[in-house]
């Protein structure tokens, strides 16, 4: 099952510090969750992030790991 952000239990992160800038995330990511421009660091938009894994397989610098997600806020 793919999660959903209801259901997500971990979110992406980079570290920016590593990251070339590739676009392999940025495509392979479903909800759109990643931006960067070409060759400059990319970040992950938590909000959008349902922590489904399809960045990390691509990216060559093995620079995603994933969190615990935070409980989404239903106010």
């Amino acid at each position: 099952m793919n999660p959903t952000l209801a259901t997500r239990q971990q979110i992406a992160r980079i570290d920016e510090t590593r990251c070339i800038g590739c676009f392999k995330c940025l495509r392979a990511c479903p909800e759109q969750a990643i931006v960067g421009a070409a060759r400059w660091m990319h970040t992950i938009l938590h909000a959008l992030c349902t922590g489904c894994e399809n960045c990390l397989s691509p990216c060559p610098e093995n620079c995603i790991t994933f969190l615990p997600a935070a409980p989404l806020d239903d106010s």
